[in-house]
């Protein structure tokens, strides 16, 4: 049942109606010659809602309702399912595509009506309603699903055992499935078989916390900031406000704002951002004394433009990979460096990916050099930066570059956030006629392959994907934080809660894809993933390290993750996280360009070493499908031994370096130690 709202269309074709006779009025006075023609006015045409097919279940079900929505000449801006007829029933994620809807014991069959509204960007609102039919009783009983007894006093690498072998059924229990919904994150062996084990993860808040991976979250906004829990053990972090890029006049052959690859450089002496736009152009920005607060995209301010955007990529005359996407961007003692890739690369290799511009300021009258081959190829085109001076030491070199996009031709990539070590000054000297190779060290680095993934299988498309890092990953931006060892990497995750697969159609849509996608074009979240470099430095080799903490992080303006991180970067004198989201300063039908959100990011002067029970008390949840396809679900909490405080070799008294520090003493396990010299 398609319904439409009728005040809109009415009110705009009263509009269009007055506008059309006042042009036909006005015509005849300008002189334009005999037409009497009225130019044509746009009509906002309302969005298809499509609630499905009525479903018929039994109680005590949980039952999906998957909607969908086409809007042919704009786009859907969310989702809405709400009950209008039966006994009232809860829906679970009801603004989302796909949301779901408990039924209870009923002593009689109930109907229940459900309908769905979408709204487009401009306002027009279309509904679809559809029939669910829940009877009591049957032939087929539910199944019972029984997770276990409780578990109390585990320890730190103890190795548990889950128990769903209680669980029954009248037909037979066809499927297990276990996941964690709280708690200190652990891997489990097997989530599809009755008893799955773990090894019980060591106490500290230097941790993943499985809250921080729920199929459910909260998203953030301007007013109300959802930080990740193992980054606000470590840092303070307070949301800035955020600043609109004007969409340039898309003619331009030097590139606009619209679909811009969005990679980010900080210059510290005019306080702006260089932003890459689509075709090969790079623009500079002033950064707003005051960011804006605002919660309405209409109304923060665009910011000033100090440099137009300029093709650097065309500026190139030597292009031998067809380089036509841009990565990142660094200033550099008056130059800019840009990183580059070409979107498709058959041949998985990449080499050029580096030009140097000698004048920051000016870039459009610069001189150019490159494209150079920095070492490392794809895996280290991207987002560049300055290492901070207690860490060059450690680390063998003055800034950084590292890249996980997985636009295409994955195997060219790193498998995760890689981090390579590189001197700018080495580019800056280079003679492009006599060797374009610059020299770097990979310290993390995961390329493809089956042992050298940052998680097992990481870019095969598969139903259960590692919430580590999947074929859906993306790291496009990484930043280290100021006197600390942390290395922080942001992108986006997909896919943890349907699966991906490759080319697929996909369920929610009906959108065939490309390429690697998500089942459930919703199932997409921003990202992060934090190292501490003590780590990488004891490892005997770059795909060796792994992130101490990783998980979903809402943005305000991501609208759930509908705009993901494009590129971010760092102004360390004020501690200041830049990230530009995808598409995400849309003001009209048509453009689409990023907005930069601005955070604040400090570690704490005493790292929060509280332990409470979010952390010990660890749940898991086991559903249980019979051979009929009915299910139940049941928790069991495993609670870890708390001794009060935490594993030694795992927090700070050392934590936090100084920028004096010199020398390092370093034991495998252990954080930096305190200096040890000045």
């Amino acid at each position: 049942m398609l319904q439409y709202k009728p005040n809109d269309f009415l009110k705009k074709s009263l509009t269009q109606s007055l506008l059309i006779l006042s042009l036909a009025a006005l015509l005849p006075a300008c002189g334009g010659g005999e037409s009497n023609s009225v130019p044509d006015i746009p009509t906002n045409i309302a969005p298809i809602a499509n609630a499905g097919s009525d479903i018929k279940s039994q109680e005590q079900e949980e039952v999906t309702i998957q909607g969908s929505g086409t809007d042919s000449d704009g786009s859907i801006s969310r989702y809405t399912l709400t009950q209008s007829d039966g006994t009232a029933l809860t829906i679970t994620s009801a603004n989302s595509a796909v949301a779901s809807v408990d039924i209870p014991v009923t002593v009689s069959d109930e109907v229940t009506v459900f309908t769905l509204t979408l709204p487009d960007n401009e306002g027009a609102t279309s509904t679809d309603s559809i029939t669910l039919t829940y009877v009591a009783g049957g032939s087929n009983l539910i199944p019972t699903a029984n997770a276990g007894a409780n578990q109390t006093s585990v320890n730190t690498s103890d190795t548990v055992k889950l128990n769903g072998l209680g669980s029954t059924d009248d037909t037979g229990i066809a499927s297990y499935s276990w996941r964690q919904i709280s708690g200190l994150y652990a891997i489990l062996d097997n989530a599809h078989i009755a008893t799955p084990t773990f090894v019980a993860p060591q106490i500290t808040n230097r941790s993943t916390f499985a809250q921080d991976l729920a199929k459910t979250e909260t998203f953030s906004t301007v007013t109300q900031q959802v930080i990740p829990r193992s980054l606000s053990k470590l840092f303070d972090i307070t949301y800035l406000g955020a600043m609109r890029v004007e969409s340039q006049n898309p003619n331009e052959p030097d590139g606009n704002s619209n679909f811009s690859s969005g990679a980010l450089g900080y210059n510290a002496v005019n306080d702006s951002l260089y932003m890459s736009g689509r075709n090969g152009g790079i623009a500079e920005f002033k950064v707003p004394i005051n960011l804006s607060l605002s919660n309405d995209v209409q109304t923060i301010p665009a910011a000033t433009v100090l440099q137009p955007y300029y093709n650097v990529l065309a500026a190139n005359t030597l292009n031998p990979t067809a380089v036509n996407t841009i990565d990142g961007i660094l200033e550099f003692n008056g130059n800019l460096l840009v990183s580059s890739e070409a979107f498709y690369n058959a041949s998985a290799t990449n080499p050029s990916n580096l030009q140097i511009f000698d004048n920051a300021n000016s870039i459009a009258t610069a001189n150019n050099k490159g494209l150079l081959e920095l070492a490392g190829a794809a895996k280290a085109a991207g987002y560049m930066g300055e290492i901070p001076v207690s860490l060059q030491g450690l680390l063998g070199g003055t800034h950084y570059a590292g890249w996980a996009s997985n636009y295409s031709i994955t195997g060219r990539y790193s498998q995760g956030p890689s981090l390579y070590v590189f001197d700018p000054q080495d580019a800056v000297d280079a003679d492009l006629t006599v060797d374009p190779k610059i020299p770097s060290t990979p310290i993390i680095s995961y390329p493809a392959g089956p042992t050298t993934e940052l998680a097992p299988n990481g870019s095969d498309y598969i139903i259960d994907p590692d919430p580590l890092w999947s074929s859906g990953a993306k790291a496009k931006g990484a930043v280290f934080i100021p006197d600390t060892s942390f290395f922080l990497a942001i992108g986006q995750q997909a896919g943890l809660d349907t699966g991906s697969g490759y080319k697929i159609t996909q369920l929610d849509t009906g959108k065939l894809c490309g390429g690697g996608c998500s089942f459930v074009s919703t199932d997409i979240y921003s990202y992060f993933w934090l190292f501490d470099v003590a780590d990488a430095v004891n490892a005997t080799n770059p795909h060796g390290p792994r992130p101490f903490a990783f998980g979903k992080w809402s943005h305000p303006f991501d609208d759930g993750s509908d705009h993901q991180p494009l590129g971010s970067t760092f102004d360390p004198i004020n501690n200041r996280l830049f990230i530009a989201l995808n598409g995400a300063g849309q003001r009209g039908n048509y453009d689409s360009p990023p907005l930069v959100i601005a955070y604040q990011i400090t570690p704490k002067a005493v790292e929060d070493t509280t332990i409470t029970a979010e952390a010990t008390d660890m749940v898991f949840e086991l559903e249980v499908t019979d051979t009929e396809g009915l299910s139940s679900r049941d928790t069991v909490t495993i609670s870890l031994n708390n001794t009060g405080s935490l594993t030694p070799g795992t927090t700070t008294p050392d934590l936090y370096i100084s920028a004096a520090q010199t020398t390092y003493n370093l034991n495998v396990g252990d954080p930096l130690s305190a200096p040890t010299g000045t």
